[in-house]
């Protein structure tokens, strides 16, 4: 009961900051950011003050106490009643949903990755109350990679600390929270250009991917990862219809969370203030631009120091700690480029795993209407962060097994944002 308490206040508190922040919203916008944001804002707090002061979960709750005054009941707009067409793709994802929340629910939390990486270092730090030196030795010691950002692990904390205890089932719902709040943010996205119908194709086109089940059933941070890359991208995109100092402030809110989640997250966001908060903000003004930029700048550089500081603290070091391939001549670069070309077109077409959708936007966006040029900047985006692949100081081969379909799942929601994008827009008035 206890946990089911601590659930709902990072709920309603997240609902109420996107109260305060975007009160014009419809609700399903604000559902879908208000865990993934106050979760994360949460467990930042307390990371903060009980590293610093030793404070309990209690003071980083009482933080966001405030957001909980500013929760208005949803104002539903009646729209065009739900036609017939509307029902396949929401039964589809219904199942989806079902699916995903039955599995995570019934299995143990078993994964390597998801047990000794983030569920049992939250454990660790809600039993001690702190992220001690004799646990960060018996990290490096395990090899259980003292140096990953610590979101997920401070997020399993924080709900251990609020709810008294720790709890498996507990920390097996966070990862169905996400995925529900996942999807409740590509549907706003596709609803600030498509009608109902098209916005429940989006999602049905995303849950048709069958390696997203893979991933999010393995209870690693990708998902979440993928959830907060998603945010940033959806309040990119909101700030043109409500260009606020709120939405900027909720923009930073995303980005700080993304580098704070997984390394990748620093790469990715780094490359995503580039292209995707220049070219759709060309019609707006000079000041606008730069004001929404520099917000999500000083975000990032607050996340890079909040992965980065802990680091060096824990004496922890990356894969890069012993360098980077050096450059070789142009043969052993091409032979090399072959390679991670080669593994990355065998990826993207195993269709058991991928199932080609992922296809559709991207003939979308090649194809339909592209005011920002967003195929060029893409296909540019993803070379760039596949150019780990090329200095990575361990085996080539092992590195791509295992990261490359992660990888490439924090990559989607661009590309099925700015295939929404490539298409004209045909909004409803309806608030769901």
């Amino acid at each position: 009961m206890t946990h089911v308490l601590a659930f709902a206040w990072l709920l309603l508190t997240g609902f109420g900051i996107l109260c305060w922040a975007l009160p014009t919203a419809r609700w399903t916008e604000k559902l879908g950011l208000a865990f993934p944001l106050s979760a994360g804002l949460h467990a930042a707090a307390y990371f903060a003050l009980m590293q610093c002061w030793g404070a309990s979960v209690l003071w980083s709750a009482l933080l966001f106490a405030p957001f909980i005054f500013c929760i208005v009941r949803p104002h539903l707009q009646r729209g065009k009643s739900w036609r017939l067409w509307d029902a396949a793709p929401a039964v589809f994802i219904t199942v989806s949903v079902l699916r995903v929340t039955v599995h995570l629910a019934i299995t143990p939390a078993m994964e390597w990755d998801s047990v000794a990486m983030w569920i049992f270092k939250g454990k660790a730090i809600a039993l001690d109350g702190a992220l001690t030196s004799n646990f960060a030795s018996w990290l490096r010691l395990e090899g259980l990679h003292p140096e990953y950002p610590w979101n997920v692990p401070m997020m399993h904390a924080w709900l251990a600390r609020a709810a008294g205890g720790f709890s498996e089932p507990a920390s097996k719902w966070v990862y169905v929270v996400y995925f529900g709040s996942l999807l409740l943010i590509l549907y706003s996205l596709a609803r600030l250009r498509w009608r109902r119908t098209g916005a429940l194709a989006f999602v049905s086109a995303y849950l048709a991917i069958p390696v997203i089940y893979v991933l999010t059933f393995y209870r690693d941070a990708d998902m979440m990862l993928e959830t907060l890359i998603a945010s940033a991208l959806f309040l990119v995109v909101r700030y043109q219809k409500e260009p606020t100092g709120k939405t900027i402030i909720l923009l930073g809110a995303a980005v700080f969370l993304c580098c704070w989640t997984k390394i990748e997250g620093v790469v990715f966001t780094g490359l995503l203030l580039l292209p995707y908060l220049g070219m759709p903000l060309v019609g707006s003004r000079g000041a606008r631009k730069m004001e929404v930029f520099w917000g999500a700048a000083v975000a990032w550089l607050l996340g890079f120091l909040a992965f980065w500081i802990p680091k060096e603290m824990l004496g922890a070091e990356t894969f890069f700690a012993a360098g980077v391939v050096p450059v070789a001549g142009l043969r052993e670069s091409l032979a090399r480029a072959g390679v991670v070309l080669e593994k990355l077109l065998i990826e993207m077409t195993d269709v058991p795993r991928w199932n080609l959708t992922w296809f559709l936007p991207l003939a979308i966006l090649w194809m339909g209407r592209d005011p920002y040029r967003m195929k060029f900047l893409f296909l540019g985006h993803v070379a760039l962060y596949f150019i780990v692949y090329f200095l990575t100081p361990v085996n080539l081969t092992w590195h791509m097994q295992s990261s490359l379909s992660r990888v490439l799942l924090h990559t989607l929601p661009a590309l099925f944002v700015w295939g929404v994008f490539a298409f004209p827009q045909k909004t409803e008035t309806a608030r769901c």
